[in-house]
C-alpha cells in the first residue's frame, strides 16, 4: 500500500464502500486483506458479461465503458463510469452473480480487486463497510411511490426515466440507449406518438439528446433518477 499522503492511497479512502474508514483502518486492511492492482490500457476488456462476479473490482483511476445487451438483442444500454467507482457492487452476492455487462477501458485505469470471500471477511470486521455496502444494495433495489407506478399508471416521461435508471449505476454518464431490431418506442411500451412527445420534453430540458427512432444518448443518469424521487 502507499504512503498516506499519496493520490492513490486518497483515491482509496474515496471509493464507494470505502468512504468513511480511517486511514489507519485502510493500512490495516492493506495488511490483512489480499488487494489486487491491475491496469487496463484503452480498449482492452476488464470484464465479461455474464462471467461470475466472484470479486468487486474497484475503479481507481481512468474511465470504463459498461454495455448491457438484453438476451434477445432488443436492446443495448451503454454508459460510462469516471473513478472513482466500483463495477456492478449489487451483483457480488445473491441469486445472480454474474456481471451484467462487458466492461471495456476507455483510457489507461487502475482497477484494485479484492474477492468476494475476502470482502465478506471485511464486511464481518467493520460495521463501517457494512453499512456502505448495505446502503449501496438498498438504493438499488428501494423504489419510491413514483418508481412503483411508472411502469402502470406513470406518464411516458417518468416510465422512460425509470427504465433509464433501472438499466444504469448510479454515477453513469454518456449512456447511450439503443434498439437493435426495432423502434425505441416499441421496446419502451409507448405509443409512437406519445414517445415523440416525452422525448422531445425531455430533449428540451436538456435530459437526453440525439433521439433517432433507434437510439438516444443521456448525457447523466442522475437528473432522469430524480424525476422519480
Amino acid at each position: 500500500m502507499k504512503k498516506h499522503d499519496s493520490p492513490i492511497y486518497r483515491t482509496i479512502l474515496d471509493l464507494p464502500l470505502i468512504k468513511g474508514a480511517s486511514s489507519a483502518r485502510l493500512t490495516e486492511i492493506a495488511g490483512k486483506y489480499k488487494l489486487h492492482f491491475l491496469k487496463f490500457q484503452p480498449g482492452q476488456t476488464i470484464v465479461t458479461a455474464g462471467t461470475p462476479c466472484d470479486e468487486l473490482k474497484f475503479v481507481l483511476t481512468g474511465v470504463v465503458r459498461l454495455t448491457i445487451t438484453d438476451p434477445d438483442g432488443l436492446l443495448t444500454v451503454s454508459q460510462t463510469l469516471t473513478a472513482p467507482q466500483v463495477i456492478a457492487p449489487d451483483h457480488l452476492f445473491g441469486r445472480l452473480t454474474q456481471y451484467p455487462a462487458t466492461v471495456q477501458a476507455v483510457e489507461t485505469t487502475g482497477i484494485m480487486e479484492i474477492s468476494k470471500e475476502e470482502y465478506r471477511r471485511m464486511l464481518s470486521s467493520d460495521t463501517v463497510f457494512l453499512f456502505n455496502y448495505l446502503n449501496s444494495v438498498c438504493t438499488t433495489s428501494q423504489r419510491g411511490p413514483r418508481w412503483l407506478t411508472a411502469l402502470t399508471s406513470g406518464s411516458p416521461i417518468q416510465r422512460i426515466a425509470y427504465w433509464i435508471s433501472s438499466l444504469t449505476q448510479q454515477g453513469s454518464t454518456d449512456i447511450e440507449i439503443r434498439a437493435e431490431k426495432t423502434d425505441l418506442h416499441t421496446v419502451f411500451g409507448i405509443p409512437a406518438q406519445t414517445w415523440r412527445s416525452a422525448t422531445n420534453h425531455l430533449s428540451s430540458a436538456g435530459l437526453i439528446k440525439d433521439v433517432t427512432p433507434h437510439s438516444f444518448h443521456v448525457p447523466s443518469r442522475a437528473p432522469l433518477a430524480a424525476l422519480l424521487n
